[in-house]
């Protein structure tokens, strides 16, 4: 999966949460996160999951 280009304002907790029980690999650029509580990026897959920001 390719997420890209998105503008992510005003949101929870994270910007973009990957669920623990996602397997596979997601690349993540040009994307602007803003007005976050916590992160821009969560990772609970751990090990299952291959994330690739740029």
């Amino acid at each position: 999966m390719v997420i890209e280009d998105n503008i992510i304002n005003g949101c929870g907790t994270y910007g973009i949460e990957a669920a623990k029980e996602v397997k596979g690999s997601v690349t993540i650029k040009e994307n602007k996160i803003t007005n976050i509580k916590l992160d821009k990026i969560q990772n609970n897959a751990s090990k299952n999951l291959k994330f690739s920001a740029k």
